[in-house]
């Protein structure tokens, strides 16, 4: 009887030890988040959108008693319109026009003149004149749109010359011409004047002057502006001839837009220059626009002679083009440019005259309202500049009908000039010393005061404060005419609002050189250990332990949106105190590799590095010099003496300049090595032993490397570099011979030089199509987990990965044509042909596996397509699992970084895997098995990239940029080649998902939410130390930051986890089962004692 109890007391013990167990694992599952993406309530906790406009062009102030103060402005790059609120620069509205849709002109107007009624919007001229909308500026919503022009070109010598004429022009006029109480505006476009409503832009009347002037005077006149002489009421459309450049030009009545006069300059009106179709012709005169204002050019005993020229616009159409039209005809030297600069580069490279013009004239911007606009063509403002830097200010004197010079400047990088009203402001930026990083801004206000002599009152925009602490010169400026603020932008797009009377400028300012940059990348923030330099530097060290109150309301919160009973106001708080809390926003690295920073680079040499918790920034500098035009072009990551750098590549027509910097504060690493010629090509070179190298490729095959090899080397290290560049090669894709080079490099006598040789060339014939898609791995090495994959029947499978494989794709005009080719021996190991397709094709390539993207015209729909590759050499197949995980554990010993990845050269791929170590040869290839299959997905793709993590365990994902500028991410397991259609035991046991014609997207497919990246131009991934982790920032104007989970976050808690109510939690069970086991006992001696 007792052993009967004790095995039922046992049994009861052994139920109870499991429920309990049941009870803590639910717990924890409850307790974890294993999820692979955001959950609603996370939105904002890991993630962050920062909006940016652009590279502003134009700028408008709206300000006044009952409108909130904006800053309208339009990019020229991005073609975006925003409204900024000039209190603190956020943007309160963003308008995005199209890709192909450049903006022309834009100002703030008024349809009526009456002040009770007065409608203002911003009026927009864009795609080459083409089309002019009106928006309204509370939302920027549009209030209405129409075409200038439409054409259709009967062949194509007429559409290649209907497309010299880009004369664009536009003039508000303030006034009513028809008589519907509206004020109208003049159009210029393709040699066609209109006068349009500001009402509904509705024509008015159309003159198409082009024609006009060829019927009557024989010649061809490209229209460049429109004027308006309100005295005799007359239009002038004023341009330049095709036979001779000379003026020409039509008068018309304003009043229904009837040609009254054309005429074309003689002799002494030829020879007019300007740049990319766009002649140096303008109008100017206190009389409304009444004087013509051209820059010429006279080439005598092949000198070049530049001047400028005044010709009264009256005069000119009664006279039929005589020169006795011209008020003056001044040499610019006169004018305060040299004569040297004028003819600097009068040969070409063939000994011949350079038709290049050396010499521009311009008008001077002004802020974009209609009022500032006719202010500054009526007072002549203008800028002759040269290439050589010098710049003069020019002024129309309206008593003796000329330009007169203002002032010049010795660098016109360094100056920026606005109409405002009456006066010229001059904006000029200076370093403190050669040796300061710090800019000097300083302005003058050249003020006219009726008897044309100049007044100059300076103010400061903002200097020894470090305010404008390593930044670019400045581009531009823009005046406000009913105040004293101004806009002043950079020549790397930094964008500053200051006021004249403030002494603490600048008032705000804008990150927007972010917006276009060309390279970016993650870099690595300060150690730990690192000291603050200055107490600022110390308060600025973000550091947020919350209290037990807080912990408290984050997982009320928390419980309460997962359980969808959190309001708004409930997950606004949610997401502030998330994003504050913790350690993620500590200016320097940790080691788990979560914090981290986003470097951008661009064109003009600026660099700025984000911190990723927030999107702050954490330093900046600029390389950049624009005088001598060079061009950044490529961002590297480097090491200088163990510490994590970057080189920055930058080059202009005949020179190649590398910078070093370090990643943690943008500090000079390295000083900066210049090569005499324009690189095109880095090739990155595996040294033996010793450091990195690259070698810059220029465009004929010459190549040297960095750093630069001394004398005072040793031998050992010179000869391995010099083995190092023996063993590479690389291969060039050139879209406009259709074809494919490979290259090797073969060693000077001595040194490190080297030069390209010509190996193979893979041409496409014209039934293969033009090239319209080309990929190849981002990295030479990747993190390579295994070799073999196990499908469910226990076979083995080895991948073929080689790092020399790239992936190319032609269009035949009825499909596409997808190639792999191997990059060293130039051999097409696959090709594949898909019907009734059509590029342009985005791939990606990763491991052994190939995905692209392109459209079906059958269907059409978009389609993506992935291929597998694998090695189908006799003696890898039908090896047994067993032996592979026997030989892995015990057959020999190899370290686990050696399994993990491959190295490359020349002559072949040394890949070592779980099983045995084999060298392939990329001359002699073994036999292939590649898989296949295709898919539609919905949006349309931009680009391609995958994920990696730090040892590659963690799945793949394949990121999408769509054409709706968002990012999609597909897991690998969608993009298996091996769906089976009807799933067998076998596919079922390996998991395999069941093939389906399109590819699912479910709301946690889309890593930028519901936020939308502008001009979205590239996603950058970086791993950590956590295996499922990895970070990402998706870039165009905007920058979208998240962190992904491809395979969920199976090594990692979430960082809300509780440990006090796990313990609690683990408390009360452990109490709760020790009484219940307690009374357990009790309750079973009294029932075995009765």
């Amino acid at each position: 009887m007792r052993a009967k109890a004790s095995a039922a007391k046992r049994k009861k013990s052994l139920n109870f030890s499991m429920s309990i167990a049941s009870v803590v694992l639910f717990l924890c599952g409850v307790l974890v988040n294993t999820s692979n993406a955001l959950r609603e309530d996370q939105l904002g906790t890991y993630d962050w959108h920062l909006k940016f406009v652009g590279d502003v062009r134009f700028v408008s102030f709206l300000t006044g008693e009952n409108d909130r103060n904006k800053v309208l402005v339009t990019t020229q790059d991005s073609n975006i319109i925003a409204a900024l609120d000039q209190k603190d620069g956020t943007i309160e509205w963003r308008a995005t026009l199209d890709e192909s849709d450049a903006v022309d002109y834009a100002s703030l107007v008024s349809a009526t003149t009456h002040t009770r009624d007065e409608q203002k919007f911003l009026l927009v001229q864009s795609s080459s004149g083409k089309f002019i909308r009106a928006l309204d500026i509370e939302d920027g919503s549009m209030i209405w749109e129409t075409i200038a022009y439409t054409e259709a070109a009967a062949s194509e010598e007429l559409y290649l010359e209907s497309a010299k004429d880009l004369g664009i022009d536009i003039l508000p006029l303030g006034k009513d011409v028809d008589g519907d109480t509206v004020h109208d505006f003049l159009v210029l476009a393709k040699g066609t004047v209109t006068l349009r409503s500001l009402a509904d832009g509705v024509t008015q009347w159309k003159a198409n002057v082009a024609e006009a002037i060829a019927t009557e005077t024989n010649e061809k006149c490209h229209l460049q502006r429109v004027c308006l002489e309100e005295g005799s009421k007359a239009v002038y459309a004023v341009g330049v001839s095709t036979i001779d450049s000379s003026i020409c030009g039509a008068s018309l009545r304003v009043s229904d837009g009837h040609v009254t006069h054309t005429a074309v300059g003689g002799t002494k009106l030829s020879g007019i220059v300007g740049e990319d179709g766009k002649y140096s012709v303008f109008c100017a005169g206190a009389n409304s626009d009444k004087v013509f204002v051209a820059l010429k050019r006279t080439s005598k005993s092949k000198k070049q002679n530049f001047s400028v020229v005044t010709i009264d616009a009256s005069a000119f159409f009664e006279k039929k083009g005589g020169d006795a039209s011209i008020f003056a005809d001044v040499s610019v030297m006169k004018l305060g440019i040299s004569d040297d600069a004028s003819n600097t580069y009068n040969k070409g490279g063939n000994g011949s005259t350079d038709t290049r013009n050396f010499i521009k004239l311009n008008t001077v911007a002004s802020a974009g309202d209609e009022k500032s606009y006719r202010s500054s063509r009526l007072a002549g403002a203008m800028i002759l500049s040269s290439d050589a830097g010098e710049m003069t200010l020019l002024r129309f004197l309206d008593t003796s009908k000329q330009l007169t010079s203002v002032r010049s400047f010795p660098d016109k990088n360094k100056v920026a000039v606005s109409f405002h009203n009456d006066e010229i402001f001059v904006v000029e930026s200076s370093k403190l010393s050669s040796s300061s990083p710090v800019l000097k801004v300083t302005a003058q206000a050249l003020i006219g005061n009726g008897n044309d002599a100049l007044q100059v009152a300076e103010w400061h925009i903002g200097d020894d404060s470090n305010l404008l602490k390593k930044y670019a010169h400045v581009k531009s400026v823009f005046v406000d005419p009913k105040t004293t603020n101004a806009v002043v932008v950079h020549r790397d797009a930094f964008l500053t609002f200051v006021d004249k009377k403030t002494k603490t400028n600048p008032i705000w300012t804008r990150e927007e050189s972010i917006a276009t940059a060309s390279e970016s990348m993650f870099g690595y923030l300060p150690e730990t250990i690192a000291v603050y330099t200055d107490a600022r530097e110390q308060a600025n060290a973000v550091v947020v332990k919350s209290s037990l109150k807080e912990s408290a309301r984050v997982q009320y919160l928390a419980l309460a949106a997962r359980l969808n009973r959190a309001d708004a106001e409930m997950r606004a708080e949610l997401a502030k105190l998330r994003r504050s809390r913790g350690t993620k926003l500590l200016p320097t690295r940790d080691d788990i590799g979560f914090r981290r920073s986003l470097l951008f680079l661009t064109p003009t040499g600026s660099l700025i590095a984000l911190h990723n918790g927030d999107g702050r920034v954490v330093w900046r500098t600029h390389l950049g010099c624009a005088k001598n035009e060079w061009k950044y072009t490529a961002l590297v990551p480097w090491v200088v003496d163990g510490k994590e750098a970057l080189l920055t590549v930058a080059k202009n027509a005949t020179t190649t300049i590398v910078q070093c910097v370090y990643q943690e504060d943008g500090t000079k690493a390295a000083d900066a090595t210049y090569y005499g010629f324009a690189a095109v090509r880095l090739v990155p070179l595996e040294v033996s032993g010793k450091a990195s190298r690259i070698l810059f490729v220029d465009d004929v095959g010459e190549a040297s490397v960095y750093p630069p090899e001394t004398d005072s080397r040793e031998s050992t290290t010179l000869n391995a570099v010099r083995s190092a560049i023996s063993r590479n090669s690389y291969y060039v894709v050139d879209q406009e011979r259709n074809e494919v080079r490979g290259y090797t490099f073969a060693l000077t006598d001595k040194g490190t030089s080297a030069s390209g040789v010509h190996t193979w060339t893979i041409k496409f014939p014209p039934e293969s199509g033009n090239i319209v898609g080309f990929s190849r791995k981002a990295a030479q090495t990747e993190p390579v987990h295994a070799w073999v994959k196990v499908p469910g029947d226990r076979s083995t499978m080895f991948k073929y990965v080689n790092p020399n494989v790239f992936f190319i794709a032609t269009d035949d005009g009825r499909g596409i044509h997808a190639h792999l080719v191997e990059g060293v021996s130039g051999r097409i190991i696959y090709r594949v042909y898909h019907a009734k397709a059509k590029g342009p094709v985005y791939a990606t390539l990763c491991e052994n596996w190939i995905t692209y993207s392109y459209y079906d015209t059958d269907a059409q729909r978009h389609a993506l397509s992935v291929l597998e590759v694998y090695d189908d050499s006799e003696t890898r197949k039908n090896k047994a699992v067993s032996q592979l995980v026997l030989k892995s554990l015990f057959g020999r010993s190899t370290s686990s970084a050696t399994k993990k990845n491959i190295s490359s050269s020349a002559a072949g791929v040394r890949q070592v895997t779980d099983d045995d170590e084999t060298v392939l040869s990329s001359f002699t290839p073994p036999p292939l098995r590649v898989l296949g299959q295709s898919y539609f997905i919905r949006p349309g793709t931009k680009f391609m990239r995958v994920t990696a993590s730090a040892r590659g365990i963690t799945g793949h994902q394949v990121l999408l940029g769509t054409d709706t500028d968002q990012v999609v991410a597909l897991d690998r397991r969608w993009l298996d080649p091996r769906r089976p259609t009807k799933p067998s035991a076998f596919d079922r046991d390996e998991g395999l998902i069941p093939y389906m014609e399109v590819l699912p997207l479910s709301p946690s497919s889309w890593v930028t939410n519901k936020n939308i990246v502008a001009r979205l131009k590239d996603v950058v991934t970086a791993p950590t130390a956590l295996e499922s982790t990895v970070l990402c920032f998706a870039r165009g104007v905007d920058v979208f930051y998240t962190r992904l989970h491809p395979s969920q976050s199976f090594d990692a808690l979430d960082e809300e986890f509780s440990y006090g109510l796990l313990i609690i939690s683990l408390l009360v069970v452990g109490v709760t089962a020790l009484a219940t086991h307690r009374m357990s006992v009790k309750a079973t001696s009294k029932r075995l004692w009765k």
